[in-house]
């Protein structure tokens, strides 16, 4: 808990993981750290290849809220993701700062599925503030037709 308060002036956090098993008490740890760290502008979260159970999800998802977040990215390359981590990621950008700018998502090879894709979007299409979007959803088996229209539907409402 020391180490936590000494650093909690921290702007910007970046956490990557690769094939590694993410465990519920890692996870619950970078919550931690998260939640006495006022001062975040940026987190980047990368588990690339690795195991992470929904409740980790749900632990870190659940401190992002508090933030003042201006950039968010979120990457699970390879990643075994199901919906019901989808949805607490998407009840933290519903709760999110409205300073968000910037939000980047990565579900390259996961097993997200059209429902999660389609709840991410419409997180997005909810917020004024974001300006830059970024969704990689290559190689995703359970992606289909439906959630690309869904997101060239949503990409047609934006006015640049």
């Amino acid at each position: 808990m020391e180490v936590i308060s000494k650093v909690s002036s921290i702007a910007i956090l970046n956490v990557y993981f690769y094939e590694t098993n993410l465990n519920d008490e890692v996870c619950r740890l970078i919550a931690q750290f998260l939640e006495t760290s006022t001062n975040i502008t940026h987190f980047n979260f990368v588990a690339n290849s690795t195991k992470i159970t929904d409740e980790g999800v749900s632990f870190i998802s659940s401190q992002l809220a508090p933030l003042p977040l201006q950039q968010l990215r979120l990457y699970f390359n390879g990643t075994q993701i199901t919906d019901s981590s989808v949805n607490y990621i998407s009840d933290a950008l519903r709760n999110i700062s409205p300073l968000l700018k910037h939000l980047r998502f990565n579900f390259g090879e996961t097993t997200i599925s059209d429902e999660g894709i389609m709840t991410l979007i419409e997180c997005v299409s909810l917020s004024s503030s974001i300006s830059e979007f970024y969704l990689w959803i290559s190689g995703c088996a359970l992606v289909s037709d439906k959630s690309l229209c869904v997101l060239a539907e949503y990409l047609s409402l934006i006015h640049i």
